[in-house]
């Protein structure tokens, strides 16, 4: 979920908002030490502070997507463009509709034909 809004009190810790902490790492940058930001703004604390100056740990959480945004997208207006007259295959409608389920497929089926059909079988078919 892409758009997904945390409230700012619906937890004890990490309760700042995205201005506080941008507003503290500037101070520090600033030369006032990260103890001083960290007593002026109560809810962040130093090692969080300390992080975001020296620029650690600012990627995302979780794997990664299977594609960019912009694929994403592409993807998902060409499947809901009603101007397209035509009929898609299977394949573009699992791409339009699942692309995380296409993209495993893919991969487990290209792992499969690299390995000359020997250790690693394809997998079953869901049933629900």
């Amino acid at each position: 979920m892409r758009n997904y809004k945390r409230k700012l009190s619906a937890r004890r810790y990490g309760d700042y908002s995205k201005e506080d902490l941008e507003a503290a790492v500037q101070f520090c940058r600033d030369g006032m030490p990260v103890r001083e930001v960290a007593v002026l703004y109560l809810n962040i604390s130093k090692s969080t502070i300390n992080r975001k100056v020296n620029s650690k740990n600012i990627e995302r959480h979780g794997h990664r997507t299977g594609l960019t945004r912009e694929e994403e997208s592409t993807s998902q207006s060409d499947c809901a463009d009603s101007r397209h007259n035509r009929v898609y295959t299977t394949v573009e409608s699992l791409i339009c509709v699942q692309p995380e389920t296409f993209l495993d497929l893919f991969l487990h089926y290209k792992r499969w034909k690299e390995s000359s059909h020997s250790d690693v079988s394809l997998p079953k078919k869901r049933t629900r």
